[in-house]
């Protein structure tokens, strides 16, 4: 139910007049219930905020008016940046903690103005005493769901397939990951590889291929850096274990692909031949 002098636009937007020429447009069914400002003058309309961008807001605003249109959002939070995209006009206000941001002509903010850095939001979690009565959490129990035991998955099983023909050039090996599984891998020729063997590509483009990879290999060692490192975040951290020991000259060839992965910590994923909980 709306309150008076909203109305619905569609069944995303509802809208109302709050003062002559501005439009407050609100997203009732958004869980925020985000509310946005169509400002028209004579000549041009300013939109102040573009909603997190779950329904185009463009769409509503071209219901609303047919002056070109600038949108202007008031702070960098997802919910209020998420529709810009549907505009050709963007303003944004000039302070000096944007004009930071500027690289090249292009905006790259920063990830602490999105997340409420600035305002001092911080996450404080409620006392189970002082949540509420009216909300009735106190009563209710949040149980992690239990997954089942994964099933073994297996690729292309058979003896005629691309894992198989014309197969790996040396393995099984095997490493044990910190999480408690094993993985086993084999080293293909990177033209021979089941990926590689399914692009399709000719023997011939796939030979010069490899010739390719092999002179990359050769030229783009392990202790060089390619890429400069990240201005904004931090890079994800992998099981060292994930970076095979290569057999000799393998490394210059080759590529490792994974064959299976099973736990060896839990007896009851273990079984037989077919005791892998992935099969790639």
């Amino acid at each position: 139910m709306l309150c008076d002098g909203v109305t619905w636009l569609d069944d995303w937007f509802a809208v109302e007049e709050v003062a002559p020429g501005v439009i407050a447009i609100g997203e009732p069914r958004f869980h925020q219930i985000n509310w946005n400002y169509l400002i028209l003058g004579q000549r041009r309309a300013l939109l102040f905020d573009t909603g997190p961008g779950v329904r185009d807001i463009a769409k509503a605003v071209r219901r609303l008016t047919t002056l070109p249109v600038t949108a202007l959002p008031s702070h960098m939070h997802y919910d209020h940046t998420g529709g810009l995209g549907g505009f050709g006009n963007i303003a944004l206000a000039d302070l000096p903690v944007l004009r930071a941001c500027m690289q090249d002509g292009w905006l790259m903010p920063a990830d602490d103005l999105y997340v409420g850095y600035w305002e001092g939001m911080t996450w404080t979690p409620v006392k189970p005493a002082e949540v509420p009565a009216t909300t009735g959490l106190a009563q209710m129990s949040f149980e992690p769901p239990v997954e089942k035991p994964q099933a073994p998955r297996e690729t292309q099983p058979g003896e005629q397939t691309t894992w198989k023909v014309p197969g790996p050039k040396a393995g099984p090996f095997q490493a044990f990951l910190g999480d408690g599984s094993v993985v086993t891998y084999y080293w293909y020729r990177f033209a021979d590889q089941p990926a590689i063997l399914n692009a399709d590509l000719t023997p011939a483009e796939r030979e010069a291929l490899q010739v390719k990879v092999e002179k990359l290999h050769r030229t783009w060692t392990k202790d060089r850096e390619y890429l400069a490192p990240p201005t904004v975040g931090k890079l994800a951290a992998l099981d060292p274990l994930l970076a095979p020991c290569e057999p000799a000259l393998l490394w210059l060839l080759d590529v490792p692909v994974d064959d299976a992965q099973w736990s060896h910590l839990d007896p009851r994923q273990r079984g037989g031949q077919d005791n892998a909980l992935y099969r790639f």
